[in-house]
C-alpha cells in the first residue's frame, strides 16, 4: 500500500485499481481452472447472486475507495487507517459473535500496528 502511492499519483486511482483488479482476477481464474473442473461452476442462481453482491460490496467498492484514499491523503495515512480494519473486525467478532480473543491475537494486532506505524513514519524518508 505504501508503494502504490507513487503509481496512483502517476496514472490515477481508477486506472491503477482497474489494472490491479484485472491481474488479481486473472490469477484467481487461472487458479480455479488449474484446481477444479468446469462442472464445479454448476451452482444455484442464488449462489451467483450472493457472490455478485459480495464481490461488489466487499471487494470492488472497498478497493476503489482505498485507491482514492491513497490518491487524496497519501499511502502512509491510508495504510495506517486501513490497519484499523482487522482490529475492529476482531473486536466486533468478540462483541457480537462471542468469539474468544487470545493473547496471541492481541500480540499480533500490536505487532501489525507497530509495523504499519513504523513504515508510515519512515515512508517520507525514502521519497
Amino acid at each position: 500500500m505504501v508503494g502504490a502511492g507513487h503509481t496512483i499519483s502517476r496514472i490515477g486511482a481508477t486506472r491503477f485499481t482497474a489494472y490491479a483488479s484485472i491481474v488479481a482476477s486473472l490469477a484467481c481464474i487461472l487458479q480455479f481452472v488449474v484446481n477444479h473442473p468446469l462442472s464445479a461452476l454448476n451452482l444455484p442462481v442464488q449462489v451467483y447472486e450472493l457472490s455478485i453482491a459480495m464481490a461488489v460490496f466487499s471487494t470492488v467498492l472497498p478497493v476503489f475507495f482505498l485507491s482514492y484514499a491513497i490518491h487524496h491523503i497519501g499511502s502512509s495515512r491510508s495504510s495506517l487507517i486501513g490497519s484499523i480494519g482487522p482490529i475492529v473486525t476482531l473486536y466486533l467478532a468478540y462483541l457480537f459473535l462471542g468469539e474468544a480473543v487470545s493473547l496471541l491475537q492481541i500480540s499480533g494486532t500490536i505487532l501489525v500496528l507497530a509495523g504499519v506505524l513504523t513504515i508510515s513514519l519512515n515512508a517520507g524518508k525514502f521519497k
